[in-house]
């Protein structure tokens, strides 16, 4: 094995060293402490970059596409601090991204693929990722037959990253609860609480959120219905960290399908 080689592994397992804890912790906690991107800040960029310098002084990389190397690296950097300025990301996603583009100057299989851009083969892995998410959400509320509740078209994208469970699960599931309920004289009333990331306050966020109404006296309300909307609290480092695997992998989504599509 060679010495690039070998310190190509050590970033891989540097970066995973901080994208899986970070993970479990974005979903169970949704916070991420610092001391976690450790192992892909101290190790895996400043190994990536002396890696990059290596692969360029030994001919392995074209001194031409140096520019164009950096810069899909850093097209993907500004990416995640916009994503993240807007609020579509969080804090913790937007690090894993940055992280993930700042290790990826050295990345090149022209050999196994048509491109040998980590930049683009690992965007469209994402993206992919992200749809398959969605639509897997998309096919469960079709086939439990929940989208029988979306009566206006404003509601449709509900169907997407939304579904119906019991109140008993709310300590199971972490969730934004979309239905906010009363009691009545004829019984509970129930309301629509619609918010997606990118409106959600931090006060709706906590006063909503299914942990802390389980632990509330309107959890009671709760439970007298069968089922309710809630929103999953999926982080975007999971679809982040299972495209870097797939993409560190050799394993091209778009490449593989479109040469299924040539042969099949």
């Amino acid at each position: 094995m060679e010495l690039t080689e070998t310190l190509w592994y050590v970033v891989v397992a540097s970066v995973l060293c901080s994208l899986i804890p970070a993970c479990y912790l974005d979903y169970t906690t949704r916070r991420v402490p610092l001391k976690w991107w450790a192992p892909a800040a101290y190790i895996g960029v400043p190994l990536s970059i002396i890696l990059f310098v290596m692969k360029i002084f030994s001919y392995e990389i074209y001194v031409g596409s140096v520019f164009l190397y950096v810069g899909t690296a850093m097209m993907l950097m500004i990416i995640a601090i916009l994503l993240g300025y807007l609020n579509i990301f969080g804090g913790a996603d937007a690090i894993a991204l940055s992280l993930v583009a700042l290790t990826s100057f050295s990345y090149m299989d022209p050999v196994r693929m048509d491109n040998p851009f980590f930049a683009f083969i690992f965007g469209s892995n994402l993206i992919i990722c992200c749809a398959a998410m969605f639509l897997i959400i998309l096919i469960m509320n079709v086939v439990e037959g929940s989208y029988k509740d979306v009566k206006k078209l404003k509601d449709i994208p509900l169907l997407f990253f939304a579904r119906r469970i019991r109140p008993q699960r709310f300590k199971t599931y972490r969730s934004i609860v979309l239905e906010d309920v009363k009691e009545d004289v004829g019984g509970v009333i129930r309301r629509w609480f619609i918010a997606t990331p990118m409106r959600m306050n931090e006060k709706a966020f906590d006063e909503f959120n299914s942990h802390k109404i389980a632990d509330t006296e309107k959890y009671n309300l709760y439970l007298r219905l069968e089922k309710v909307w809630v929103m999953y609290l999926i982080p975007m480092i999971i679809p982040i960290t299972v495209a870097y695997i797939l993409t560190v992998s050799r394993f091209d989504i778009v490449y593989i399908f479109n040469h299924m599509r040539l042969f099949g």
